[in-house]
């Protein structure tokens, strides 16, 4: 690849990055959805990918070329075949059960392309630019530092102004940095986390886990805790032979602990309904929703209710369902139209199990699955695999258990540059 085209795949990534992280501001409202403007920088790395494929095939005789290799070794990757898998099973369930046909074919195309796409080019930016982990690095810390000026403000009321969003809920407010919620934000520091476990950067890890912890998400509060409980368990294990590990997942923990307890108006809230997260109102209508969801996968287990579908067939089967009498208790049920284009559930597993069935979520598991394996399986012992195997499976769980939408690309993105550094492998000494 000449310099000049090296140069625009750096640029181009780099632009993904930063307009990932400015979730809310960065979209362009096209019709009923919204065009992100990662998706056209993203677009146009792929096409300079897409060039350097034709260039391979057209000189495959004689050596080809990294995108070309890159893209044939792809098409014999077990994740590949699976998410293939899945495609299939959802145009299958558009074609038979879709209620709304044009949104589900829609929403197939741009699920199956982003599953299939993102993990492939992925691959190819880590081969031919190392500064991807340190891009990403700065662009947590400055989501930090948004929100620690932002809580501080909200807190002592220091009359700085807000750098970032913020949102008041029940009194308190919880800032969002440039994302649409907080929840959001926070998975994209637990994410950003296993980007930078994958490339072995714990100054790193630790601001993203930091990050997680001042979104205010209980749910992220969680992941957190579970991440640090498996990092000292098998550091234990060890017998503490990594002592600047051991220090890591100690004085971190203690910290973020003492942020928390902290009695503010910001932490406040969070922390004394965290015991008692399950009879909380937000939880009480993320259950409804996903019993609303679910009523889909109960027709039609095996293949779900097409993609996008979830809404409209809920809709159109709503008459008495909890969920309904809910809404209207808030007097939030205004015009069925919105409801019939939500996703309804703030889980990711229901949506995927309402929408592809049961069948769909299989290979879903499978293909996050190898698409993980050979980053896990790089450690050299069985207990250090264990660990690794936990940790992604954890945070993975934890980030897609409260939020929504397949496959939603700032989350997507990072796991495919966190599975891409464990796939990266020595091409013969092959450049193009």
């Amino acid at each position: 690849m000449g310099s000049f085209l090296r140069v625009a795949v750096s640029t181009l990534t780099f632009l993904t990055l930063c307009v990932i992280t400015v979730d809310e501001p960065g979209k362009i409202p096209v019709g009923r959805y919204d065009l992100r403007l990662s998706y056209l920088t993203f677009a146009a790395v792929g096409i300079l990918f897409g060039w350097g494929l034709v260039k391979g095939f057209l000189k495959r005789q004689r050596g080809g070329s990294l995108e070309f290799e890159l893209f044939v070794r792809t098409m014999k990757a077990p994740w590949f075949g699976f998410f293939l898998a899945m495609a299939y099973v959802g145009a299958l369930a558009t074609a038979t059960n879709a209620l709304n046909p044009s949104r589900s074919w829609l929403f197939l195309l741009w699920s199956a392309g982003t599953l299939l796409s993102v993990p492939l080019i992925m691959s190819w930016v880590t081969r031919l630019e190392p500064r991807v982990l340190s891009w990403l690095g700065t662009l947590n810390a400055v989501l930090l530092a948004v929100l620690v000026h932002d809580l501080l403000n909200c807190s002592m009321k220091l009359g700085l102004g807000y750098w970032g969003g913020m949102v008041a809920e029940r009194g308190v407010c919880r800032p969002m940095a440039w994302y649409m919620e907080p929840n959001y934000l926070s998975g994209f520091f637990l994410f950003s986390y296993l980007v930078f476990h994958a490339g072995k950067k714990r100054l790193l890890q630790a601001v993203a886990l930091a990050g997680a912890v001042f979104t205010t998400s209980r749910m992220g509060w969680i992941a957190v805790a579970g991440v640090l409980g498996l990092e000292v368990v098998f550091l234990a294990l060890r017998g503490g032979r990594d002592r600047g590990k051991l220090a890591w997942a100690v004085v971190v923990p203690a910290m973020l602990l003492a942020i928390v307890a902290v009695r503010t108006p910001v932490f406040e809230y969070p922390v004394r309904t965290l015991s008692k997260i399950a009879s909380d109102e937000s939880m009480k209508e993320r259950m409804l929703a996903g019993q609303a969801a679910m009523l889909g996968w109960k027709a039609h287990p095996w293949i779900g209710v097409a993609p996008g579908g979830s809404g409209a067939y809920y809709v159109e089967h709503w008459d008495g369902h909890p969920y309904k009498l809910y809404l209207q208790s808030h007097r939030r049920l205004d015009k069925s139209e919105t409801y019939r284009n939500d996703p309804l559930s703030k889980d990711l597993l229901v949506e995927v199990l309402a929408e592809w069935g049961t069948v769909g979520a299989l290979f879903f598991v499978l293909g996050l699955g190898a698409w993980f394996a050979p980053l896990v399986l790089r450690e050299a012992t069985l207990g250090a695999r264990l660990h690794g195997g936990l940790l992604l499976g954890w945070v993975i769980f934890s980030v897609y258990a409260t939020s929504q939408t397949l496959a939603r690309f700032d989350l997507w993105a990072l796991l495919g540059l966190a599975g891409a550094l464990g796939q990266k492998r020595d091409f013969g000494g092959r450049v193009t």
